[in-house]
């Protein structure tokens, strides 16, 4: 259904959240392929945050379309949640 919406909005979005998939996964692939939705590039493996950098996953996306542009990603400390907090730099251009 999110991707039906997605598809129907016209112009510029950014679209970020904890989407329990990982980039690989068939559910955003088809997610990124319906939508136009691009996601930068760089893994960020958000979950758990007290798990090891290694044993995380990167369940946690940015994805934009249009003049949004994510020029960067990273992760911040953690302050509670199973989740580690995902920052990102975006960019509109012109």
């Amino acid at each position: 259904h999110l991707s039906a919406f997605l598809a129907r909005q016209p112009g510029d979005l950014v679209l970020m959240g904890d989407f329990n998939a990982a980039s690989w996964s068939p559910l955003l692939v088809s997610l990124r392929a319906a939508t136009g939705l691009d996601e930068h590039r760089r893994l960020r493996p958000s979950w758990p945050s007290w798990g090891w950098a290694v044993f995380r996953i990167p369940i946690d996306h940015v994805f934009a379309r249009g003049k949004a542009h994510v020029i960067d990603t990273a992760l911040g400390p953690a302050i509670g949640s199973d989740h580690l907090p995902l920052i990102a730099k975006i960019a509109i251009a012109p």
